[in-house]
């Protein structure tokens, strides 16, 4: 298994710092889940712009350094925690001072993002496989700070519904194309403005028709394809052998969940998070569950608003 690198210039602080007269720290409150959260610091630091120094704090406050005014620097401080939506702060008046605390609140919880499940497998409401593949994505969102949760509702369609659901998932897989105007056209099996999910008994995995809100779920998926599945919703690319950062060397394993075809996938980074939550693109933000500045990092983007996708607090 790779072990994270961190690029030049990012600091990593595990534990609080002593704390003298005066200090630039940043403490969080309501941090739900209690954990060491992931923080990421961009600043002026002694005359050169740092970003995406890494520290983790539980509450604080944390000793970040001696920052001067930002100057020509991007300087925000994003945190990433279990149980809380990914939170971005401004600490550019107290950076500009000699010290001062970052205070960043934690509230909201998770941003809560409905989903419609159609039951054209032969299974009915809430039976396996789908509710169990509901509960794993939320709870690997949860646990790799991607800060989003998931309810469901749980739809059967008629026979006649079925056959259709099950044509258009194997001609689009078989075919490369959304061509899912039968579904979206038949309010009584799709749901506009909400993320879409059709169990099949089709042979394949599993695809997302970004352009519809529609996933996809073959009778070949494993438990986590669907958790694969949301994260094309919210903007994320596959990462099978990327290389982003240029090193020779994989950024991801093959446990990352957006390595496509793959199994036993559990791990979400902090640069696939901060995309998922921020990415205008992402379905979060597309279809209004999110609210507040969004940004444009494509997955390849390695630049002072945008860290390295591969970036990672380990562990979570």
């Amino acid at each position: 298994m790779r072990i994270p690198r961190l690029p030049p210039l990012r600091v990593l602080a595990l534990t609080p710092l002593a704390i003298g007269g005066g200090c630039h720290c940043a403490s969080v409150t309501n941090n739900a889940g209690a954990d060491s959260a992931v923080v990421l610091v961009d600043g002026n630091l002694g005359g050169t712009c740092v970003n995406d120094s890494i520290y983790r704090i539980v509450d604080g406050p944390v000793s970040l350094g001696t920052f001067d005014a930002p100057g020509a620097c991007n300087t925000e401080i994003i945190v990433f925690s279990n149980g809380d939506a990914v939170a971005l702060a401004d600490p550019s008046s107290v950076f500009s001072s000699s010290y001062g605390t970052v205070t960043i609140d934690l509230t909201p919880d998770r941003i809560v993002v409905p989903v419609v499940v159609w039951r054209a497998d032969g299974g009915s409401g809430a039976g396996a496989p789908a509710a169990g593949e509901i509960a794993l994505a939320d709870t690997l969102f949860d646990e790799n700070h991607g800060g989003i949760a998931f309810t469901a509702t749980y739809q059967n369609v008629a026979t006649a519904d079925s056959t259709t659901i099950n044509q258009v998932a194997i001609d689009v897989w078989n075919g490369g194309f959304c061509t899912t105007s039968s579904i979206t056209s038949d309010a009584t099996i799709y749901t506009a403005g909400q993320i879409n999910i059709y169990y099949t008994n089709e042979a394949f995995t599993g695809w997302h028709c970004g352009t519809d809100n529609i996933i996809m779920i073959g009778s070949l998926a494993q438990p986590e394809s669907l958790t694969h599945e949301l994260g094309h919703a919210f903007s994320l690319g596959h990462t099978n052998s990327v290389d982003y950062d240029g090193d020779g060397v994989l950024d991801f394993a093959a446990n990352n969940i957006m390595v496509g075809g793959g199994f036993g996938r559990d791990h979400f980074s902090e640069g696939q998070d901060l995309r998922m939550s921020l990415n205008a693109s992402s379905d979060l933000n597309g279809l209004g569950y999110r609210t507040g500045a969004t940004r444009t990092c494509l997955d390849s983007d390695i630049t002072d608003t945008c860290p390295w996708l591969a970036l990672d607090g380990v562990p979570n």
